[in-house]
């Protein structure tokens, strides 16, 4: 079971893993308690949670492929073939996590 906070917590290991690959602080944006704007890579990442799968308007995340930005949505491990079948041909990545032993681990982006 998730903590409360899993979205902080999903937040905070992806934007540790981008700064363990040489991208610097200021190019990690906070656009909200759950997307992540990663300048170097014009990319915005979603967390997906089984709490919020329903909620993502999938209209904003077209609106930003539109721009130009790779969308990529970190997407709990229980729920991606649900994600799969709801962001496909809208997203670019899906990249799966599970909460395990008190840490977010992620596993290979798939194509949505």
């Amino acid at each position: 079971m998730n903590p409360p906070n899993i979205t902080e917590k999903v937040y905070n290991a992806a934007a540790n893993s981008y700064l363990l690959n040489d991208i610097k602080e200021e190019e990690i944006h906070k656009l909200d308690k759950s997307t992540l704007y990663i300048q170097k890579y014009k990319r915005i990442e979603n967390i997906i949670t089984s709490s919020n799968i329903n909620d993502i308007d999938t209209f904003v995340l077209e609106e930003f492929k539109n721009r130009g930005l790779e969308i990529w949505l970190l997407v709990e491990l229980s729920i991606l073939g649900k994600a799969h079948e709801i962001f496909r041909n809208k997203v670019d990545k899906l990249q799966p996590w599970v909460y395990d032993e008190g840490r977010v681990k992620f596993y290979y982006p798939e194509i949505a």
